[in-house]
């Protein structure tokens, strides 16, 4: 690769958001905020559910004893 190649590549980014619309800037902002929020929402509801889940397990097996 020669640094006129690595310099268009450098630059893409800046003229693709150029050359996008606002409205659709926004949209690709809201996306990303949307696919994090849900990451963290899928992440906290697994680390909760398996609390939730070792409680009931722990329960169960203390009456059985």
């Amino acid at each position: 690769m020669t640094d006129e190649h690595a310099r268009l590549l450098i630059g893409l980014p800046d003229r693709i958001i150029r050359a996008l619309p606002p409205a659709m800037v926004l949209l690709v902002v809201l996306n990303v905020v949307f696919v994090g929020m849900t990451i963290w929402v899928v992440q906290n509801n697994a680390s909760a559910r398996n609390a939730m889940l070792t409680r009931i397990i722990d329960t169960c097996l203390e009456r059985k004893s």
